[in-house]
């Protein structure tokens, strides 16, 4: 036990030595950290900004235009409501069932092109990553003080 405790005494001496205690490798961590800080903040301007701009443009199509026309979308529609199946709507309406099949996909986002729209939508930075990054942070930084407590608690049963 007592050589457990020493042991634990002595790593956390050099985890603190070589983390916060010696002045180079402290000014090189929080100048590291600040600079990380602001280049997110300045990340995330830059992501608020191209927002504001995808808003004022509105959503562009991904992929290739369909090959049909507005009155072949509205008879494919209307021939799914009726309970045709894809490949009879296909021959019936002259459209190659890729084409048919993203029509009839459009109306439940369960096409590629929606299905690629939600995915570069959730490629943004969401609001749990920064607040898990934000939780990160300030274990970091409780991390000098929780040293000094667990160097003090192993410190106190060598005495006993």
């Amino acid at each position: 036990m007592r050589q457990h405790v020493e042991r634990t005494i002595e790593l956390t001496q050099r985890w603190a030595d070589a983390l916060y205690r010696s002045e180079d490798s402290r000014c090189e961590l929080d100048d590291a950290l600040k600079d990380y800080e602001n280049l997110r903040t300045e990340f995330n301007e830059l992501v608020r900004l191209w927002n504001r701009y995808i808003e004022m443009v509105g959503p562009q199509p991904v992929g290739r235009p369909l090959q049909a026309g507005d009155a072949q979308i509205a008879e494919v529609r209307k021939l799914r409501n009726a309970g045709a199946s894809l490949r009879k709507i296909a021959t019936e309406t002259n459209l190659g069932l890729r084409t048919v099949r993203t029509i009839t996909g459009q109306q439940d986002r369960s096409d590629r092109t929606s299905q690629k729209r939600e995915e570069l939508r959730h490629r943004s930075l969401t609001r749990n990553r920064m607040l898990d990054w934000r939780r990160r942070r300030r274990a970091r930084e409780a991390m000098p003080g929780q040293l000094v407590e667990i160097e003090r608690e192993a410190m106190e049963l060598l005495k006993r």
